[in-house]
């Protein structure tokens, strides 16, 4: 009997089949794409691979519990129970996984395939054109995460069920969750992981946002990390704004569009567009993504004029010399030097695309 009940238990097709939006729901007009996943390690078809490992946070008891110290208030935070849910089906395939009604749908299987096959692309995009390793690992991928306290704290607008939907993804380096769970008595996680909310829309829908999110994973911990330098005006935060632009570039260059967001963003306008001109020093700004949009611009010039396989290659290996303070100015200088690395042509043409940008010369400062 239990050789019997093995055997009905679904394994996963050498080739399995799955439907995914390509990009998000918005881009691709509601549409699903069928797809070949990569092949999943785990022997009863758990989204886990050498790259990635999916969990659905669910809305139910039995997640980390902790009662953080509000003085005289006692209130219990808990966090959704993390839990791989997809399995294959019958035949080994995912295809019966399928979007919901509702895409705020708290518990939905959907989001989870989605980050599964981006997440696998996206590493696979940086090891194969770079041969980027750093990130040869199951990197836990969680979607749907939700809180709710007890008792229901109203200025957190909890829903009905009590669990409070937030509007927001992350790539958390280990040192960050312990920082951000500390302020909710919430335990450390014991690595690196890429962490998407649930509020009002899904996130990990949208395709762009989980390359963005995946490329902060690669800058890593030891470049463009200090919240901000002191300059002549005070306090600069280019290294933390180039973060955010880089991902935005690596995110639109993987997909071919420059629009970041469209799904989350308001009306399918998206977030940000890198095709929208920016310069210095008229588009610097206190937000990060904001400012980040700086450096995305300049990429996104330089992809449409050198082609996407140069302008990937001088932005990465610019990115490998960045240090965690590197200036706007500092990182013209090394985009121009990678660029002059590959031929006179291509450095005179990333010179032009630099200036028309303001970036070589980048100063917080402009005529009053």
């Amino acid at each position: 009997d239990a050789m019997v009940a093995d055997a009905m238990i679904p394994v996963a097709a050498e080739q399995p089949l799955a439907e995914i939006y390509l990009n998000d729901p918005v881009s691709d007009e509601g549409v699903l794409t069928e797809v070949t996943l990569q092949r999943p390690i785990s022997e009863d078809g758990r989204l886990t691979s050498n790259w990635v490992q999916v969990f659905n946070c669910l809305n139910e008891d039995g997640g980390d519990t902790a009662m953080p110290n509000f003085g005289p208030i006692t209130i219990s935070v808990n966090l959704c129970l993390e839990k791989q849910v997809v399995r294959p089906d019958a035949d080994g395939h995912y295809l019966s996984v399928t979007p919901p009604d509702d895409d705020s749908d708290p518990n939905d299987l959907f989001a989870e395939v989605m980050m599964y096959h981006h997440v696998n692309t996206a590493h696979d995009f940086f090891k194969g054109t770079f041969g980027f390793e750093a990130l040869d690992f199951s990197l836990p991928a969680l979607v749907n995460v939700q809180v709710k306290t007890d008792p229901p704290l109203p200025f957190l607008m909890p829903g009905p069920d009590g669990w409070v939907g937030l509007s927001n993804a992350a790539f958390f380096p280990r040192e960050s969750w312990r920082q951000f769970a500390a302020q909710f008595g919430l335990p450390p996680r014991d690595s690196d992981s890429i962490i998407f909310f649930q509020g009002d829309k899904d996130f990990a829908y949208d395709a762009r946002v989980i390359y963005h999110e995946y490329t902060h994973a690669v800058v890593g911990t030891s470049r463009l990390q200090v919240q901000a330098v002191l300059d002549q005006y005070g306090l600069d935060n280019s290294a933390p704004s180039m973060n955010e632009g880089i991902a935005d570039y690596f995110a639109a260059s993987i997909s071919g569009d420059p629009r970041i967001g469209r799904y989350v963003g308001v009306m399918g306008l998206g977030l940000r567009d890198l095709s929208s001109f920016r310069s210095c020093p008229e588009d610097t700004a206190d937000e990060v993504h904001a400012q980040g949009e700086l450096i995305g611009s300049v990429l996104w010039s330089l992809h449409e004029a050198l082609g996407r396989a140069t302008a990937d290659r001088i932005a990465f290996n610019a990115l490998e010399r960045f240090g965690v303070a590197t200036t706007h100015a500092i990182a013209a200088e090394i985009l121009l030097e990678e660029a002059q690395r590959i031929d006179e042509e291509t450095g005179s043409e990333t010179r032009e695309i630099l200036e028309r940008h303001g970036m070589l010369d980048c100063v917080r400062s402009m005529p009053f």
